[in-house]
């Protein structure tokens, strides 16, 4: 998944030059003192910013993305890769690159974001424009933002359909089904998987799905021995597996019923955008690390990797940031480093995103890290 600032004319970006002055002396000049740190910063276009940094001495490089929000010049959101969650007849599913992301949405810049399994369906908690892609990952941080708010923080989550005579939990969104699951897909979703034979009732509705709210819906019929059905425009599927089945085969058809989706953790009358990660970095003001909580192991927090990472200052500026690693011009970063590394740039909060060999940022359809 990949966080993008997207603004509707293209942007050219200007190149870096070093340049060197020669100046007539007495005797031979002495080599210059190689700095072992340098940082540059460029304006990309009002409200976003690029900086780089170098330092020789770890080694290390750093590129970043600073975005202030409230400008009407640039804007950002959460994105899937493709216009859908799923996409069964592409050889990369679901996937795809950030500068193919970014060529389709418009996008002027942007970083990969969350985890993400061979189907490319975001692992962690996603609201895209106040629209709910992606459940979120049990006690995993996400990053929520919207006009002049911020938050991070574990999410809850908890859905239910109520139809006369009970109710049944469901389990998730847009996601794939496994055994003795109840999953709710979208039209975001494109597709229902399932990893066993279902029942999918088909609900006519064409609401955008609230992170924190409950709608109304008809059932239009039921799909029975499917593992794979479309998801198509105005309306939703209620996809049952075990003996969650018959359950869900007792609501008559034409029955109205209620959706019923509750997260909690953001303010959602504030935060219209989340995108999902972890651990934590950073939680108001003070380093908030603590992976085993969120179920990463002891190596992957402190082995140097390349590192991906969001936050907000104080201010309300945005930074997205690439670490390089695995090569010799920039070995990387453990979760330590890098959370020091966001609260030196002014960072209160700040989660880690999806890095190793996903850690690419891109500028104008150019990648400007070395993943």
């Amino acid at each position: 998944m990949s966080f993008r600032v997207l603004r509707p004319s293209a942007v050219t970006l200007a190149s870096f030059a070093l340049l060197a002055l020669a100046h007539a002396q007495q005797e031979p000049p002495k080599p210059p003192v190689q700095p072992q740190s340098q940082a540059w910063e460029k304006l990309i276009t009002p409200g976003l910013t690029y900086r780089m940094e170098i330092d020789l001495s770890l080694p290390r490089v750093i590129h970043a993305l600073k975005y202030t929000p409230g400008g009407q010049s640039v804007t950002a959101r959460a994105e899937t890769a493709l216009d859908r969650i799923f996409e069964p007849d592409d050889v990369n599913k679901g996937r795809a690159t950030l500068t193919a992301t970014m060529a389709r949405t418009g996008a002027i810049a942007g970083i990969n974001g969350d985890f993400f399994p061979w189907t490319g369906d975001p692992i962690g908690a996603m609201v895209r424009n106040g629209e709910l892609l992606s459940t979120p990952y049990p006690n995993r941080s996400v990053f929520g933002w919207g006009a002049g708010y911020s938050a991070v923080g574990p999410l809850t989550y908890s859905g239910k359909v109520i139809f006369e005579g009970g109710e049944l939990k469901i389990d998730g969104v847009n996601q794939e089904v496994g055994e003795k699951m109840l999953v709710l897909s979208t039209p975001a979703a494109g597709w229902v998987f399932t990893k066993s034979t279902a029942v999918h009732a088909i609900l006519e509705s064409d609401k955008a799905l609230s992170p924190d709210g409950a709608f109304k819906a008809n059932v239009r019929l039921f799909v029975p021995d499917l593992t794979k059905v479309k998801v198509e425009p105005g309306t939703m599927i209620l996809s049952a597996t075990g003996n969650l089945m018959s359950r869900l085969a007792k609501v008559p058809r034409g029955q109205e019923v209620t959706i019923d989706i509750r997260m909690t953790g953001i303010d959602w009358s504030k935060a219209v955008h989340t995108i999902g990660g972890g651990p934590m970095l950073i939680k108001d003001g003070k380093l908030a690390l603590n992976p085993s909580v969120e179920k990463f192991s002891a190596d992957f927090s402190t082995t140097k990797h390349p590192r991906t990472a969001i936050g907000s200052t104080a201010k309300g500026d945005i930074w997205m940031l690439v670490l390089d690693g695995r090569q010799p011009m920039s070995r990387g970063a453990g979760l330590d480093e890098l959370a020091r590394v966001m609260q030196r740039l002014g960072c209160t909060n700040a989660i880690n995103l999806d890095g190793g060999g996903s850690s690419t940022l891109a500028i104008a359809g150019m990648v400007v890290n070395r993943p």
